[in-house]
């Protein structure tokens, strides 16, 4: 699958990467696109098991998300499966299942993969890699903006239905409504200007941890809410230490602003979807309702039944 390395301009470089799309991007994802469709590369989806179940660990996403495993080796666990993908592989994660992602790549730095997040508002292409030797967690190194419409999370829905019966048959209708997700995001990202990558501006009076904890933030959201000793881990400190001078640099501890940003995103879900409440806050990572139920007339003024 030696295409698929021109969908990054070029590889590693000790703890760097150059996140730019390689001229040859387009051309590159049209030539995977007619594998799939040929038959050639595994297109994996897991069983339904534990759908939408609930776990004190474990969280998962209201929409799917199509993983293109571009170069290295992911592990997805689920609750009654795990499944392994290498370069050239696309795997499936239906709306609704728990699962944790691990890097098994010997040299994580090779890691590389694509994912398509299929919401229903503002799809999105994004680069996922790993800048450490031994880091586990794949992180998001720069998101492609897709027309904001449901095309993605319609077409994504219907791909395990496809996949109901085992034959040759079920298999090219499963890669063909595959194919078009990644033609679909081919085209609009051909016909669709990106903005400019953000600048951030540095404040000399703030603490350049607390402000990488933020971008941190800011990469991840809504695809991935990650934990604050994650957060410390991926900015280089303790996570006492950064709670502290975050909450000296912005007026809040780190977990505060965290659960800040994941009840406005709850928030616009209960506006824009018929999720359940349960669901959304599940997704969110609270397992306990009657928690977030508080919290969130705490900062709405208002319970989220108000939004039913």
């Amino acid at each position: 699958m030696e295409l698929l390395d021109k969908l990054f301009i070029r590889l590693p470089d000790g703890d760097r990467c150059d996140d730019r799309l390689d001229p040859e991007f387009d051309p590159a994802l049209a030539a995977f696109i007619g594998l799939l469709q040929s038959g050639r590369g595994r297109l994996l989806i897991p069983r339904p098991d534990g759908r939408w179940e609930k776990t004190p660990t474990g969280f998962y996403h209201l929409f799917s998300e199509l993983f293109l495993q571009v170069r290295g080796r992911c592990r997805f666990r689920f609750l009654k499966q795990e499944i392994e993908i290498g370069p050239g592989d696309l795997l499936l994660v239906p709306a609704g299942m728990v699962h944790e992602e691990e890097i098994t790549s010997p040299d994580c730095r090779e890691f590389r993969n694509l994912v398509l997040m299929a919401t229903d508002r503002t799809p999105s292409l994004h680069l996922a890699w790993c800048p450490a030797r031994d880091g586990k967690l794949p992180r998001i190194r720069r998101r492609l903006m897709l027309d904001g419409n449901a095309f993605y999370a319609d077409l994504l829905k219907a791909l395990p239905l496809a996949r109901s019966g085992d034959s040759a048959e079920t298999d090219r209708i499963s890669r063909t409504l595959a194919a078009a997700a990644l033609a679909k995001a081919r085209l609009d990202l051909r016909d669709r200007p990106q903005p400019a990558e953000r600048v951030y501006e540095p404040d000399p009076s703030v603490n350049p941890l607390s402000r990488q904890a933020k971008h941190y933030l800011a990469d991840n959201f809504p695809t991935r809410f990650p934990d604050v000793p994650e957060i410390a881990r991926a900015v280089g400190c303790t996570p006492n230490y950064l709670s502290t001078i975050f909450r000296q640099d912005y007026g809040m501890t780190l977990k505060e602003y965290l659960n800040q940003l994941k009840f406005d995103y709850a928030c616009s879900m209960l506006e824009s979807s018929s999720f359940t409440i349960p669901e959304i806050a599940f997704s969110c990572g609270f397992s306990d309702i009657s928690y977030f139920t508080r919290k969130f007339r705490e900062r709405f003024g208002r319970p989220p039944s108000s939004y039913r």
